[in-house]
């Protein structure tokens, strides 16, 4: 029986919140206790993370303590989650050395039978007895806390927008074109707007936040500059509508599982491993690019997702995860 859930991570909010949100939710099944803990990366990266994990045992480097400190956490019952390359060595260093149970979120690239479950996107296309997927991202309806509160005081009465921005990756990046034609959208669709809450990601470049907060200052707005507590993504649970760009699937992932009307900003550049799950979102209604989709019923998979590692820690089947009870869209009717 699971009594205790450790989260090991980078701390970088993109692997740090899915993996709390998931042990958070599998805690509930086990009425266990979890916590997070931040880890550096180790000196042998390049080595792999099979390599890093024996090193991580017999190695007296400067991140020792970190590794006795983790060494002290109670091994009975215990359940290691990870998420992001960073954190993995840890989490298979814990199971060799405590025979704790190991969950890892995103793909690790290589020895999947040596996890009791791995949560990882549909997109990435690969099965297995342990694996369990997800279509768009491991995230909540949010709501909104006191950060969000405190910011939105900010804005007016009335229609809101929460304008999420991500950024540079190997792949795309967001031009002046692309930024014109999201204001040019929002502008035709929402002529009563009263304000606009903006969030940057830590890949935004300062050039395209000025840009961004240029193209909108028409309107009051909001924007979250990194200082104090972060009221995203709470603040979309006070937003009528919401505009995400397409270069990040978590930041997706955070406005589906809003009850906010929900547009796409396209981006220069193409990840095809992404536009499944575009297609999915629009073909259900949930989304379109540069409008607004007409279904906005959240799309929440974590409460699935839990109970599917669940069954899998349990030693039972989860259940077929390619379907979703009579093909009924898993946030809201069929369309």
């Amino acid at each position: 029986m699971i009594t205790k859930i450790l989260c090991i991570t980078d701390g970088r909010p993109g692997n740090q919140r899915p993996a709390m949100l998931l042990a958070a939710e599998i805690a509930q099944n086990f009425q266990a206790e979890w916590s997070h803990v931040s880890v550096p990366k180790t000196p042998w990266r390049s080595l792999g993370n099979f390599l890093e994990s024996w090193l991580l045992g017999v190695t007296k480097q400067q991140h020792q303590p970190l590794v006795t400190q983790l060494k002290s956490v109670s091994h009975d019952g215990l359940l290691i989650i990870t998420c992001g390359r960073t954190g993995l060595p840890y989490g298979r260093y814990l199971r060799r050395k405590y025979h704790a149970k190991l969950v890892h979120i995103l793909n690790p690239y290589g020895g999947l039978k040596q996890f009791d479950a791995v949560v990882m996107p549909e997109h990435d296309r690969i099965n297995g007895p342990n694996i369990v997927n997800y279509q768009v991202g491991l995230t909540t309806q949010p709501k909104a806390d006191s950060a969000a509160l405190t910011f939105m005081q900010k804005l007016p009465e009335g229609p809101k927008l929460a304008l999420v921005v991500g950024g540079t990756n190997a792949n795309q990046h967001i031009s002046p074109q692309n930024i014109a034609a999201w204001r040019t959208a929002v502008k035709s669709l929402l002529p009563d707007l009263a304000g606009v809450a903006i969030t940057f990601s830590r890949r935004t470049q300062n050039e395209t936040k000025q840009l961004v907060l240029e193209a909108f200052s028409d309107h009051l707005s909001c924007f979250y500059d990194g200082q104090g507590p972060n009221p995203y993504p709470g603040f979309l649970s006070l937003c009528s509508h919401a505009a995400v760009s397409t270069d990040s699937m978590n930041m997706v992932a955070d406005v589906a599982a809003s009850k906010c009307a929900m547009m796409l900003l396209p981006v220069t550049g193409s990840q095809p491993k992404f536009q499944p799950v575009l297609h999915k979102l629009v073909a259900q209604g949930r989304a379109d690019h540069l409008a607004f989709g007409r279904n906005i019923a959240p799309w929440d998979e974590l409460p699935k997702v839990a109970q599917m590692v669940t069954s899998l820690l349990l030693g039972k089947h989860a259940h077929d995860q390619h379907e979703n009870d009579g093909g009924v869209p898993p946030f809201g009717d069929p369309v």
